[in-house]
């Protein structure tokens, strides 16, 4: 009876995961495949030949965007038979997923659009999807604060706060349905309802396809002017703009070559659009910077969430950097044509499956310090509970144990899959879908063991939230590092296999 009673909470916890994980996962896969709509026919030459078809360029656009949602809305409808599975435990509603399917479908065409435009002007596909995940991560949360900062400050009504929510964020509006789904109430104060966000979206992304529309045109203008020898001369012999960002020295070889090779890839382009990405992000930081001040200042919100929420947009950001840095490593190489160079100097396998692991960890220290620092704020600034006996210095350790494991983890995986795919985006996908898969699934043992647990007198560990809490940080930590020590033993036995295929 205990548990026929329980089952329909099992139902919506289950199903509040699921709707999260796709509504999450979505944005990235959407992200990454897109990445390199338009860059691939740029690097491959195939975007002018392309243009002097009949087809026109609304036409390739569009068709770029179709494909790559494509796969989405297949995985989309996977998932459709289970959520009708668990919505048979009752107390979800058909609103609820009716709700979650077209949000996840709008902020994903809108991330893709973004995507596609970015890959116009960048041939890089790894930094187009980083960028884009950044600056939609960044404008929402930098809108979410500089509204709270505005509320708090009585310069913006809470009814007009709502209803600029209502249209921008679609994590707002999601983050509404499913309290109300879980708490079985009223979503609360609404301006507007969540179709309308859904056109909003839509019609963003519908506005960033006529911008990467109209760049179409110049962008394959400009690559045939580059691949031309008299475009390289004309260019050689014209001073660039910018050309004080390329001066600077050679630095000497040390320590391992791969670690220095790594390191010399340049993180932005030393053009115009690199200096504009430079001042965006800083003008970014700087607000958000700007609103914890004030909202420090005025004293109305608690600044240990304000932490831990840039925590977990700036640890998405890392997780994404480190993930295209040490999957994409290995398939950048053999789209170069120089893995066969690489794998011919007396370099050994170790040496250089370590060299690639220190190298994209190196590449994404900056913002793994920030997250390490707004971790730590976040710890110290909250308010103690008196209920859990655990201090902040076990806190921080089992939060370095965890982060370290999850790294070791990343790392090894995106070298391992690197050396089974050719592409880039392949391998980033591939990654990162191995990776939210085993988050959910861990997640969703740990559900299974804790409910029941927490209603039996014969789990120990369950009546003891200190114990509870170690076993769940400390048991993922050991199969993460475990699985990420095999995986680097598998990326070093299949180093050269398959060179030339």
């Amino acid at each position: 009876l205990v548990w026929a009673s329980r089952m329909s909470e099992v139902g919506k916890i289950v199903t509040a995961a699921i709707v999260w994980f796709q509504f999450i996962m979505a944005q990235l896969l959407t992200a990454i495949l897109l990445s390199g709509a338009i860059a691939t026919e740029i690097r491959h030459r195939t975007l002018d030949a392309l243009l002097v078809t009949p087809i026109s360029d609304v036409q390739i656009v569009t068709g770029k965007l179709v494909s790559g949602l494509l796969q989405l809305v297949l995985l989309l409808a996977v998932s459709l038979p289970l959520l009708a599975i668990v919505r048979v435990f009752g107390g979800v509603p058909w609103s609820f997923l009716v709700c979650g399917l077209c949000l996840t479908f709008a902020t994903a065409v809108l991330v893709g659009a973004l995507s596609l435009c970015l890959s116009v002007t960048n041939r890089q596909a790894h930094q187009v999807a980083t960028n884009a995940v950044g600056v939609c991560m960044l404008f929402w949360f930098c809108t979410g604060m500089l509204i709270a900062v505005l509320v708090q400050t009585s310069r913006l009504s809470n009814s007009t706060a709502t209803g600029i929510l209502d249209l921008t964020s679609p994590y707002v509006v999601l983050f509404r349905q499913t309290r109300a789904m879980l708490l079985a109430s009223g979503p609360g104060p609404v301006v507007f309802p969540w179709p309308v966000h859904c056109l909003v979206a839509l019609g963003a992304a519908g506005g960033l396809l006529l911008l990467s529309v109209w760049r179409l045109r110049k962008a394959a203008a400009g690559a045939m002017v580059t691949a031309s020898p008299e475009g390289q001369s004309a260019g050689a012999e014209r001073p660039r703009r910018f050309s004080w960002l390329g001066r600077r020295a050679i630095r000497p070889v040390k320590g391992s070559p791969i670690v220095w090779k790594e390191l010399c890839r340049p993180r932005v382009p030393r053009n115009r659009r690199g200096i504009l990405s430079v001042v965006f992000l800083t003008i970014a930081i700087a607000l958000v910077v700007g609103c914890v001040v004030v909202l420090i200042v005025v004293g109305h919100a608690p600044v240990a969430s304000v932490c831990a929420g840039a925590a977990s947009v700036f640890t998405l950001l890392f997780i994404l950097d480190v993930t295209t840095s040490a999957a994409g490593t290995i398939p950048r190489e053999k789209e170069a044509r120089t893995w066969p160079i690489l794998l011919a100097t007396p370099l050994g396998n170790g040496e250089i499956v370590r060299g690639k692991a220190f190298g994209a960890i190196r590449r994404s220290w900056p913002l793994l310090a920030v997250v390490v620092i707004l971790t730590l704020a976040a710890m110290l600034l909250a308010p103690e509970d008196g209920r859990h006996s655990e201090s902040v210095l076990y806190r921080v350790g089992m939060s370095a144990v965890s982060l370290s494991a999850t790294l070791v983890f990343l790392i090894t995986l995106g070298l391992y899959v690197g050396t089974r795919v050719r592409t880039a985006t392949m391998a980033v996908v591939a990654t990162l879908g191995i990776y939210l898969g085993t988050q959910m699934l861990l997640g969703f043992l740990f559900l299974i063991l804790a409910v029941p647990a927490s209603h039996s007198s014969r789990f120990v560990i369950a009546n003891r939230p200190f114990l509870l809490s170690i076993v769940s940080q400390v048991v993922p930590a050991m199969l993460y590092a475990g699985a990420g020590l095999l995986l680097a033993r598998g990326a070093v036995v299949r180093l050269r296999r398959n060179v030339f295929s």
